[in-house]
């Protein structure tokens, strides 16, 4: 196993030489000779790519070597060049689990007359090391039921159900909407806006707490999460009592760059929680539709979000269906 060269590497990723009967296999991350042809032709057997001129594949190509949050491996066949397989990690930085990171597994595809010899396994490998290395408290994916077994090879378990809300009308391609949502009215003496950092010495932290672990997270961390949100496609928002400013409510809206549909974006909802003592008043619908609308409105394709069986109805009231990929799985380090 030979190193790959620094400068074909963000992650000191390794390289693999894979001898098989009839085929060298080599990984390693997405490069500047990888053209649309090599990569959207494989991305085509896993979905639509739509319309994908030659300048936004290499916007969003660009992109991705660029960002430290947006990871990519293909395998390549050492003889011919070509591109027969490859997978994303896209890294989102939390203010749970400390100010800790989560993967999001995306878009994992292997040429058809070369599955089942464990190419697969190989690309969920290296983005799950990748995702560590990048400071990841867990990988997440979303697949359809009769992967199941394969990523539980890989040492995912299934966490619960993905539900998705597809949108009509026009999308964004290659370059993503603004990302700013204006303060908006919910009744009743609440009102949702940005998260701030003043929201630091607020109530955030601890509503948040009622949802998951929040661990200890220092002002530094906390500001540094805010100034980076507009460069990661990505909005805090929470749900205030207009008389008191008291935060009785959050969520996340985490936008994801794709090469499929028109190298389109999908928005995942993430870290959803209405105080316990505002619960059935109807706050959290409307905190879902605000949070899909806006994703829309930015120009996604699509909003998933991932929760558990027993939610499933609720979310099913806002909107939301089982998809293709109805399957919710984590790896956790």
């Amino acid at each position: 196993m030979d190193a790959l060269p620094a400068e074909h590497s963000k992650v000191g990723a390794d390289f693999i030489d894979v001898k098989t009967t009839s085929i060298r296999i080599g990984l390693r991350e997405i490069a500047d000779n990888d053209g649309p042809e090599a990569i959207l032709s494989l991305l085509r057997q896993l979905s639509d790519i739509g319309q994908v001129s030659q300048q936004f594949y290499e916007l969003r190509r660009q992109r991705v070597m660029e960002s430290d949050l947006t990871i990519m491996y293909v395998l390549e066949d050492l003889d011919t060049k070509a591109i027969v397989g490859s997978a994303t990690v896209v890294i989102e930085g939390k203010f749970i689990h400390a100010g800790s990171c989560v993967g999001h597994l995306e878009d994992v595809v292997v040429e058809r007359g070369l599955r089942g010899r464990g190419f697969g396994k190989m690309l969920v490998k290296a983005v799950v090391e990748a995702s560590r290395r990048s400071g990841c408290y867990k990988v997440l994916v979303d697949c359809d039921p009769d992967n199941l077994p394969f990523y539980e090879k890989c040492g995912f378990v299934r966490k619960g159900t993905c539900m998705s809300q597809y949108f009509d009308g026009p999308t964004a391609s290659g370059i993503l909407d603004t990302l700013k949502a204006d303060v908006e009215s919910f009744g009743e003496n609440v009102s949702i806006r940005h998260l701030k950092k003043e929201d630091y010495n607020s109530e955030y932290l601890s509503v948040l707490a009622q949802l998951t672990t929040v661990g200890e997270l220092d002002k530094e961390l906390f500001d540094k999460r805010l100034e980076e949100a507009e460069e990661n496609h990505t909005v805090f928002l929470v749900i205030e009592k207009v008389d008191t400013k008291q935060v009785v409510g959050a969520a996340t809206l985490f936008i994801e760059q794709k090469f499929i549909h028109s190298v389109g974006f999908a928005g995942h909802v993430e870290d959803v929680v209405v105080d316990s003592c505002m619960r059935g008043k109807g706050l959290g619908k409307k905190l879902i539709k605000y949070v899909s609308d806006l994703s829309c409105k930015m120009g996604c394709y699509k909003c998933i979000l991932d929760c558990d069986d027993a939610n499933v109805p609720f979310y099913e009231r806002c909107g939301y269906k089982k998809g293709h990929s109805t399957e919710y799985m984590a790896l956790y380090f």
